[in-house]
């Protein structure tokens, strides 16, 4: 049965979480850098910055294309390629899951330029059918730089006014993921859920 998850009092996606848990064997280079933990806090941006921009579909797409987006990495340095491999291997190995949800094929090509074009240097024009997804995607993953570092997330880069404001909750969410245990996607979701009922946001 599909559970509706509701953050802030808006739908944003409907989803068993047990999913979206990450398996052995989903990375081709396990890390703890780029691996199920960063994961899991990008999907919750996805979900808040859906809530925040009042974005559904996009938010859902956007959440799919998180939860492959670095399987593909071969390493955790400086890399451009994983997520044009992980649209080409990730996305096709998990279409069981996404049509479980009912994504169309045009979905899917959306959720394959996202996780293509989230490691590139260039920009989809704002006019691309594929831009907001994608634009989800890299300020979800740009959020999570906080890990790397104070001063770490350049936020002239971030391409959603509202990116902004969430600054404070990635930096909250990454603190107390990292302070317990997070044995699937649902234990993620709790924590952030917690920091939603609290946050207070411009």
């Amino acid at each position: 049965m599909e559970i509706s998850f509701k953050c802030c009092n808006f739908t944003i996606m409907f989803f068993i979480p047990s999913d979206f848990d990450i398996k052995p064997g989903y990375f081709r280079h396990e890390s703890s850098l780029h691996g199920a933990l960063h994961t899991y806090r990008v999907m919750c941006h996805v979900l808040l910055l859906g809530d925040r921009m009042k974005l559904v579909h996009p938010a859902r797409l956007a959440f799919c294309a998180a939860f492959v987006h670095d399987m593909a990495r071969r390493h955790d340095g400086f890399c451009i390629m994983h997520g044009p491999r992980a649209a080409k291997h990730k996305v096709p190995e998990f279409m069981p899951l996404f049509n479980k949800y009912g994504f169309t094929n045009e979905d899917i090509n959306s959720i394959k330029t996202a996780v293509s074009n989230h490691s590139q240097y260039f920009e989809l024009r704002k006019d691309h059918p594929h831009y907001l997804v994608t634009s989800l995607l890299k300020d979800a993953d740009a959020l999570d730089r906080i890990r790397l570092g104070e001063g770490c997330l350049n936020t002239k880069y971030l391409r959603h006014e509202v990116t902004l404001g969430l600054k404070d909750f990635s930096r909250n969410l990454y603190i107390k993921s990292e302070q317990v245990t997070v044995s699937g996607f649902a234990d993620m979701l709790n924590i952030a859920s917690k920091l939603w009922n609290t946050a207070l946001f411009p």
